[in-house]
């Protein structure tokens, strides 16, 4: 299973609204992991919204960070 530290490692340095399908295929690993990651308990840095992803330019269910206020 991909870990937390790793997804947001990413995030931070490739900026932008990612869907599952395409974090996935960046990270190269299941989008199954990727779920199982964010959902095991409440991440206060990481946004789950429905926008476009920026790799596949669909509007979906996207992961990104937080902006901090």
């Amino acid at each position: 299973m991909v870990q937390y530290a790793a997804i947001r490692k990413f995030l931070i340095t490739h900026r932008g609204y990612y869907c599952e399908a395409c974090l996935a295929g960046l990270l190269h690993v299941p989008a199954e992991d990727i779920q199982r990651s964010l959902d095991e308990q409440e991440r206060p840095d990481i946004a789950i919204a429905y926008k476009i992803c920026r790799n596949c330019s669909s509007e979906k269910r996207v992961i990104g960070l937080r902006a901090r206020t």
